[in-house]
């Protein structure tokens, strides 16, 4: 587990249906699609998959220091957070990781709310915000078996600037240690990530 950055290119994702849905607020108990919207569905789901460029980014970092409240990791990069620092109790190093769809599958869902193609472009969001958190998945996976060959396993949760009390500033740090701009990602004044539909996330190694 070295601490140099690693890009993946080209990550084969099978579209999360049940999650895609999920997000729809389709319920499988009390919802019912009539052939029209399934074949809606099933082909929008088919175009939005096509449009996606998934890639990631994944960097092992050693933990050089800790408090109930502080994180700080090889580099001098530190994290003021009480419940990253919970997470992180047990864990001698970190995964820092980021993963992203690209830019066109965004641009296509503008494209059909211009067009008054509303459903569709429901669909087509629903399934990039899921086919991105896919794509931090399999990250998440292969970082797991990386830390398995050593001994080591992840800590069942991560932890992404925004959630619980790890400011959404961080982003800065993730992209100044990722080296994001490398892999197309933008971040704007008030740290939204560009192509919208890209996640960071940190986890922890025990």
């Amino acid at each position: 587990m070295d601490s140099n950055i690693h890009k993946i290119e080209n990550i084969h994702i099978e579209p999360p249906r049940k999650d895609i849905l999920a997000r729809l607020k389709y319920n499988v108990h009390k919802t019912k699609f009539n052939d029209k919207s399934l074949a809606l569905f099933e082909k929008t789901l088919g175009f939005a998959v096509s449009l996606c460029e998934c890639k990631g980014v994944y960097r092992f970092l050693d933990i050089t220091g800790k408090s109930d409240r502080k994180i700080v990791l090889s580099g001098g990069i530190v994290f003021e957070s009480a419940s990253l620092a919970k997470l992180l109790k047990d864990s001698s190093k970190v995964v820092m990781m980021a993963s992203t769809v690209g830019s066109e599958i965004t641009m296509e869902t503008n494209i059909l709310i211009g067009k008054n193609r509303g459903a569709e472009a429901v669909i087509v969001d629903a399934a990039a915000s899921e086919i991105a958190d896919e794509v931090m998945n399999k990250i998440n996976q292969i970082c797991a078996n990386l830390a398995k060959k050593e001994g080591f396993k992840l800590t069942k949760m991560r932890f992404s600037p925004g959630f619980g009390d790890l400011g959404i500033e961080k982003q800065t740090q993730f992209f100044k240690t990722l080296e994001l701009e490398n892999m197309g990602l933008k971040l704007t004044e008030s740290f939204m990530i560009v192509p919208e539909k890209s996640v960071t996330a940190i986890v922890g190694v025990e």
